[in-house]
């Protein structure tokens, strides 16, 4: 996992200097529509220690972050701005939320400002990450958030497990890490953190509101709570990458058989989209939709969707 071929290290080399031109080219270039997929790589100045994102009252920590800096630059229309706001109209409908991959916090700190929410719940293995994520949770009075530093899991008896960093970030900026054998992750690594664990089992029951986005690590925590999500009948709000066959298949059983369906919100005209649950199997999320999102929902609980 740690080896990184010669053409891999060049790559890597190349990608870091283009980031270093994108972080000394002006906003003014960088928000033009073509090129602000690229926002995330301009430092916010060094001066700014927290800041209100553009368009909200809410306060975040100016870490190193690509989420941070892209909050920063565009504000909340900036980051997964339509899967933000499907997420935060279905906390303002549901008492109980659980997030695995919390990473520095963003969605946490907009879907625990709803009043309806009694229960928030929010899982993060990285040490630096999570230290941001209660940074972003005092700065915004949200208290009555419970973050767990540990890395959810399919066996509880596993104390500790390797998280690997992805070769074009630092750790102390990390989106994430990723075990190894992660279902559909090749990325090249620079090195691994030892982690706390726990099990997904302790962690689902009595779900309302699941999202988890945990680096091809999806399949073995949701196949290992599949009772308690049907029996809770949680919305969820899951990442499927490509060539994630084990999660997909998992998708289609389960909601063949608890009576769910399947959307997909596009970021190319943030329509919400109802997807057959055999296409799961196939279609690439990314590809089709511009998202690698998928909502499942009881069918008893789609009208949440859209009100």
């Amino acid at each position: 996992m740690h080896m990184i071929s010669y053409s891999r290290y060049l790559h890597i080399m190349f990608k870091k200097v283009l980031k270093k031109i994108y972080s000394l080219l002006p906003i003014s270039i960088l928000s033009l529509r073509y090129l602000n997929k690229f926002i995330h790589h301009k430092p916010i100045p060094l001066n700014v220690s927290e800041f209100t994102i553009k368009g909200t009252k809410t306060k975040f920590y100016a870490d190193d972050s690509p989420i941070a800096r892209t909050a920063y630059w565009l504000g909340i229309d900036g980051y997964e701005k339509n899967e933000l706001k499907l997420f935060i109209r279905l906390c303002k409908k549901v008492e109980t939320v659980v997030e695995i991959g919390g990473n520095i916090g963003y969605f946490t700190i907009f879907g625990a400002q709803s009043k309806s929410v009694k229960s928030y719940k929010v899982y993060e293995p990285l040490e630096y990450n999570f230290k941001i994520l209660n940074k972003n949770l005092e700065l915004n009075h949200l208290s009555f958030v419970k973050s767990i530093n540990a890395a959810v899991v399919k066996d509880g008896g596993i104390k500790k497990i390797e998280l690997f960093i992805p070769a074009l970030e630092n750790y102390n900026a990390a989106t994430g890490g990723f075990i190894e054998g992660a279902e559909a992750i090749d990325r090249a690594t620079s090195r691994s953190v030892k982690v706390n664990t726990i099990s997904s089992n302790d962690v689902l029951s009595g779900a309302e509101l699941v999202k988890i986005d945990v680096e091809g690590a999806e399949y073995e925590i949701l196949s290992n709570s599949e009772k308690e999500l049907s029996f809770a009948k949680s919305i969820i709000l899951v990442e499927v990458r490509r060539k994630t066959s084990n999660l997909r298949n998992w998708i289609y059983e389960f909601s063949k058989k608890n009576n769910y369906k399947l959307f997909v919100l596009s970021e190319f005209n943030n329509k919400l989209h109802h997807l057959e649950i055999n296409a799961v199997k196939s279609v690439i999320l990314q590809d089709k939709y511009g998202t690698r999102d998928l909502i499942m929902c009881p069918n008893n609980k789609t009208h949440l969707l859209y009100t």
